[in-house]
């Protein structure tokens, strides 16, 4: 019981963290911790691994991805949506606000990378 109270109070330190962090890799860091603490909460290996994976290979990105990003994590009433269905248990509203949060500069993410990709066609790298 002592582990899941320390692990919902987590949840609200890192929606609390984005919003005190300073500039937008600030805020990508914290949105990490965000997501850790998220996995920690769903208590699986597998969302482990996964999400183990995800950081290894997205933090050494943070710096120059963080522009790109930041309109996720600047919003912070988003994480705190997503934080209040998940402590609420209700999984359906949390999946649907992680999806209101994260489509935009998913989406944003993909179109750089499809504009690079044609901007580089042909190139050998």
């Amino acid at each position: 019981a002592r582990a899941a109270e320390d692990a919902r109070r987590g949840l609200l330190d890192a929606v609390d963290a984005i919003a005190a962090a300073d500039g937008p890799a600030g805020r990508q860091r914290a949105a990490l911790t965000f997501w850790d603490a998220v996995v920690d909460l769903a208590d699986s290996i597998v969302f482990r691994l996964m999400f183990n994976s995800l950081r290894a290979a997205y933090e050494p990105a943070i710096e120059p991805l963080a522009p790109l990003l930041d309109s996720e994590v600047s919003n912070v009433d988003g994480y705190r949506a997503i934080a209040g269905t998940i402590l609420d248990g209700d999984a359906d509203a949390a999946a649907a606000a992680a999806d209101d949060l994260l489509r935009p500069a998913t989406e944003a993410l993909v179109h750089f990378l499809e504009d690079f990709d044609d901007t580089h066609e042909g190139e050998t790298r």
